[in-house]
C-alpha cells in the first residue's frame, strides 16, 4: 500500500526514484503526504547523484553536473 501511494503522487515517469529500496520499517519512516507532489514543481529538482563538491549556491555531482539553488535539503 505504501509504494502504490508513493507510486500515485510521484511525478510522471519518476516514481523509481521515489521509492525506497530498504523494507519499510528499517529507516526513519517520513510521515507526511505533500512532499513527493512538490517535486512535480517547476522550481524543484530530485538530484539522487552523489554531490562531489559545493561552489556558492550550486551543487556539484560525481558526473560535474552543476546545478544551482536557494534550498538545499539533504536526506
Amino acid at each position: 500500500a505504501s509504494e502504490a501511494f508513493i507510486r500515485s503522487q510521484a511525478p510522471a515517469g519518476r516514481a523509481d526514484e521515489f521509492v525506497p529500496s530498504f523494507t519499510f520499517g528499517c529507516k526513519r519512516t517520513l510521515y507526511s503526504s505533500d512532499w513527493i507532489p512538490t517535486s512535480k514543481r517547476a522550481n524543484v529538482d530530485l538530484v539522487r547523484e552523489a554531490v562531489a563538491s559545493v561552489e556558492g549556491r550550486a551543487l556539484v555531482t560525481k558526473s560535474g553536473v552543476r546545478k544551482e539553488f536557494d534550498v538545499v535539503v539533504w536526506a
